[in-house]
């Protein structure tokens, strides 16, 4: 059968649907309990629009799959639900027969009316190991399964099989598709992560992808890079000017109280891996502020060019009214012993640091910073810091006295700090007087967030620049 997608599909990985749209598809899900099997399970029976399903449930009534999973009732009619349980009594306590289990049972009978004639039909067993304990059989006895797929390709049905279990197993080499639910921690926060191990006649393109079950669905990540914004960003935000600068991020504000606050110190630590994927997740936080005509001065990192802002290009300097901003508000300092603009003219907006005495090289930012809260009246501005270039100027070993002297009369200013860093030495130290203190990973080829201070959940973080907010924040739970 050629599958019918609805966008329902996008929550599930392409690959485990590619599984099911020819007649006689079988998939394997395993896992531990509580890894999302059910809910991966029934989300494919939604995925797949003009297919008709049939769910044989050991655990849960009809009442119950709807009571926890109101958004299949549409795509799982209770007529479609088979609860074994009714049909096969328990061999443990004086039921069916294992031999009778197997030879014609009624349930087997009832599968087999319900799925029999028509097409594009998928049979889901949920789970295979209570079923098979139902009927008396042993773990080892693959008989029930065999029946069960030929059943299904006879029928021209596809078969999803659900399993308690993370290890290999006879199943896995008669199925077409097997893929594993795992559950682990993050610093005692829930990462949750699909294994696709085997998918015959198609191409796995990814092995492993991050998932969450938030909202009572399953929803994956694509592990792509996210692309430089195909069109400007045109956020514009009016209102009376307060101590607090948005982030826009509907989640990161609510757990920051509104955002980043006047006279504060933010940390930003930045996984090796991740590029400059997390410039372009805080790209809204700088249009923000750009359009309150909020002033920055920014100390990058050593290999930053101020002819190559490639990540804000599209959001800002494309945007004739931001890039005005951008040149009246922005001062960058660079270090001259590292730039590779000293050769050229360079923009009023760019000023060079020498890099010898970090007090000397205080006074002149605070110089700068004091000339832009004049000229625009405003009582606050940000200042973005890369530790690495403050670690390579003055010495690894200084790190911690510069940070502490910058940010001690930065604040005086009323500076919005953001120090992004990567050292884990740096942390040790920084997270002693830190007001906000959020880490940017890359896992499994998704990009996520979480805070340390305050602490929250972990977010995978998506772009969609067709949306108001571009950058997306997707609880994994």
């Amino acid at each position: 059968m050629q599958a019918d997608l609805r966008m329902d599909v996008l929550r599930v990985p392409e690959e485990l649907v590619w599984a099911l749209s020819l007649e006689g598809g079988s998939l394997h899900i395993k896992g531990s309990p509580g890894t999302g099997k059910t809910t991966l399970a029934l989300e494919l029976a939604k995925a797949l629009a003009n297919c008709e399903s049939v769910y044989i449930s050991t655990r849960l009534s009809p009442e119950k799959i709807y009571k926890f999973y109101p958004w299949i009732e549409e795509s799982l009619p209770p007529s479609k639900i088979i609860v074994a349980k009714k049909l096969v009594p328990d061999a443990q306590t004086g039921g069916l027969p294992p031999s009778e289990g197997l030879a014609k049972p009624e349930f087997m009978e009832e599968i087999h009316s319900k799925i029999v004639g028509g097409k594009n039909k998928i049979l889901i067993i949920d789970s295979v190991d209570a079923l098979k304990l139902n009927l008396g059989l042993s773990p080892g006895n693959f008989g029930l399964e065999n029946s069960l797929l030929e059943m299904g390709e006879k029928t021209g049905t596809s078969v999803i099989m659900v399993s308690e279990t993370e290890s290999e197993c006879k199943l896995d080499s008669i199925v077409d598709g097997v893929v594993t639910l795992k559950k682990r921690f993050l610093e005692d926060r829930i990462l949750r992560e699909i294994l696709v191990e085997k998918m015959r006649g198609a191409e796995i393109r990814n092995p492993i992808y991050l998932f969450t079950l938030a909202g009572g669905r399953f929803t994956y990540f694509k592990n792509s890079y996210h692309s430089i914004p195909p069109r400007e960003i045109k956020t514009q935000i009016g209102g009376v000017e307060t101590d607090i600068i948005p982030t826009t991020i509907p989640e990161l504000d609510e757990a920051l109280n509104g955002g980043l606050k006047r006279s504060s110190l933010n940390m930003m630590e930045l996984s090796q891996g991740i590029g400059l994927e997390h410039i372009e997740t805080l790209t809204p936080f700088y249009v923000s502020a750009l359009s309150r005509e909020i002033p920055a001065i920014l100390i990058p990192s050593r290999s930053f060019s101020f002819l190559d802002i490639k990540t804000l290009k599209k959001a800002i300097v494309e945007n004739p009214s931001l890039f005005e901003n951008f040149k009246k508000l922005v001062h960058i300092f660079q270090y001259a012993k590292f730039s590779i603009d000293v050769s050229v003219d360079k923009p009023e907006n760019v000023h060079y640091l020498e890099g010898r005495d970090f007090r000397d090289d205080i006074d002149q930012i605070r110089g700068v910073a004091q000339e832009l809260l004049k000229n625009t009246g405003k009582k606050m501005f940000f200042v973005g810091i890369s530790s690495d270039v403050v670690s390579y100027s003055y010495g690894q070993q200084n790190f911690f006295k510069v940070l502490s002297l910058w940010v001690n009369q930065l604040k005086l200013l009323g500076a919005v700090i953001g120090v992004f860093y990567y050292s884990q030495k740096e942390q040790q130290v920084l997270t002693q007087f830190t007001d906000v203190y959020l880490k940017f990973d890359k896992i499994d080829g998704t990009l996520i967030l979480y805070g340390k201070i305050p602490k929250t959940q972990l977010y995978a973080i998506t772009i969609d620049y067709t949306q108001k907010t571009p950058t997306i924040l997707t609880p994994i739970q």
